[in-house]
């Protein structure tokens, strides 16, 4: 599975939620045995990630989850 790329755009100071559901072939993906992980860059080509997701299974078995970046003060 090859990862996604999005281009988001979030409000400095502000906290974000995304909520995704993962399909293959049009069929939710099962996600049980699976782990998520999201990262943050100011560019694409941004050699490190300026702050990382939680990423939490919301319904592993019907393939959703919840991206969350926490506003820290």
């Amino acid at each position: 599975m090859s990862a996604g790329t999005y281009n988001l755009v979030i409000d400095q100071g502000s906290s974000f939620a995304l909520d995704l559901a993962i399909k293959q072939g049009g069929t939710a993906l099962n996600l049980t045995n699976y782990t998520g992980r999201a990262q943050l860059r100011t560019s694409h080509s941004a050699s490190s990630a300026a702050a990382s997701f939680t990423v939490t299974k919301t319904s592993a078995a019907n393939g959703t989850l919840k991206l969350e970046l926490s506003l820290s003060l």
